[in-house]
């Protein structure tokens, strides 16, 4: 009786590890051919037009801090790698980029650090992007655990970051389109 049960369990040991290991393998068959794919076929990308008409529009009016008041508030000693003028929800901000590699946003209408966003403002961030794109980034599961995330002295890149896993299913719509569209 001791020697049919065990010769049972070994049996269906036996075919479990099997499939395991055939599902495995079809995993990583799938894995390997994606990683072939990739290598042949170039990334998507946006034009400088279709990147810019999702942006929303710089409101002037607010800006009161010069780029160079943004930059001794940020302590950058010298002109960093890169500084833009963009828009933070309704806030315009900069985004300076130093030569070590730091990031920092800056208020465009206060001078002070924006070191941190609020719930209230990932969701207007998000549904601006949602408004101007077509694509619904809750809906789509894309935010998973950012919501909760702390997002410390990154936080507005965080939304960049957010947006830009979104931008994902623009470009497979866009690819889908026919010509001309």
């Amino acid at each position: 009786m001791r020697r049919r049960i065990i010769r049972r369990l070994r049996r269906w040991l036996y075919v479990v590890h099997r499939w395991i290991g055939i599902g495995t393998c079809l995993l990583f068959a799938m894995w390997f051919m994606s990683g072939v794919v990739m290598m042949y076929v170039a990334f998507p990308q946006l034009t400088d037009a279709e990147r810019w008409a999702a942006l929303p529009p710089i409101a002037w009016d607010k800006v009161q801090v010069n780029p160079d008041r943004a930059m001794e508030a940020a302590g950058v000693k010298r002109y960093p790698r890169d500084l833009r003028l963009t828009m933070l929800n309704d806030e315009p901000v900069y985004r300076l980029l130093g030569w070590d590699g730091e990031r920092k946003t800056i208020s465009a209408v206060d001078g002070q650090a924006v070191d941190h966003v609020s719930a209230e403002q990932r969701g207007t961030a998000m549904g601006l992007f949602e408004a101007a794109c077509g694509v619904s980034i809750l809906a789509s599961g894309l935010v998973g655990g950012f919501a909760a995330a702390s997002l410390g002295g990154e936080a507005p890149y965080v939304i960049i970051g957010v947006l830009a896993l979104a931008w994902s299913g623009v470009l497979a719509r866009t690819l889908r389109a026919p010509a001309g569209v």
